[in-house]
């Protein structure tokens, strides 16, 4: 007989209408301490991957975590806060649905897991979609947003293995972004052939960058995407001898993006 699993108030599967409707929940202070997701991110994030069979079996802490969420007061968070807290929120948001779902191959297996599952976040009705795109796309000028989300896919820039901080979330942006650029996973260069191989983010979200990383005076014959998007990738990798000469073009081209579940097991 199929097990059935209590369904938490916080989540409403039905779809509606309109992003961040909100909800009747009672506000309470957040502890943007982030000390049980920590406890949670050391135990279950290991080697840049997720150990989900473990999470699912010990599942009451990310439960919790999803509870708290919901009754999350921001109304006196300040910007960094509301920064970090929809980054570790996604992020945790992402981790429940795969574990609800899982075993599977790919998140892509989880029907409507973006655009329509809604769970209550700060007590509005929001889709991981609503997360992404609606908040943190539009409310912050921060495209380093795109390595900090994570998608639960080998594509994916890795999850980090520790929440972010209010206090320290641009340094952590900085150390997520050095090591998505620097990963041959998702990216790689070829300077002596002035080629580049780069993860398809760039092709869908590579405009976000152009405000803070186009260069005109860069890069000719690449577009404003393409430009911003070598321009990101090269200020954090660090170029082996001789690789500061050799940028002058690239030939870009994206990589397919691995869906495959980023599972430890």
């Amino acid at each position: 007989m199929k097990k059935l699993v209590p369904i938490l108030p916080l989540l409403i599967l039905a779809a509606c209408g309109g992003q961040e409707a909100r909800t009747d929940v009672e506000l309470k202070p957040y502890d943007f301490t982030y000390r049980s997701y920590a406890k949670l991110l050391s135990e279950f994030v290991i080697d840049e991957r997720i150990a989900y069979a473990s999470l699912k079996e010990e599942r009451a802490g990310l439960d919790t975590l999803v509870e708290t969420l919901a009754s999350a007061d921001l109304s006196q968070a300040t910007a960094t806060q509301k920064l970090a807290f929809y980054i570790n929120a996604y992020n945790i948001l992402t981790l429940r649905s795969v574990i609800d779902a899982y075993p599977v191959e790919s998140i892509k297996d989880i029907d409507g897991v973006w655009d329509k599952t809604h769970w209550t976040v700060a007590s509005d009705k929001l889709t991981l979609n609503d997360i992404e795109h609606e908040i943190l796309r539009k409310k912050f000028d921060e495209p380093r947003i795109h390595v900090a989300v994570n998608c639960a896919s080998i594509g994916c820039p890795p999850l980090l293995n520790a929440p972010y901080y209010p206090d320290s979330v641009d340094a952590q942006l900085e150390f997520s972004s050095r090591r998505f650029a620097s990963s041959s996973l998702h990216n790689s260069f070829d300077f002596k052939e002035s080629r580049a191989q780069v993860s398809a983010i760039f092709d869908w979200f590579g405009d976000d960058f152009a405000e803070r990383y186009y260069d005109a005076d860069r890069f000719p014959g690449t577009s404003k995407k393409e430009n911003a998007s070598l321009n990101f990738l090269l200020m954090h990798l660090e170029l082996p001898p001789g690789g500061e000469d050799s940028r002058v073009t690239f030939d870009i081209t994206y990589n397919d993006y691995d869906w495959s579940l980023n599972d430890l097991e």
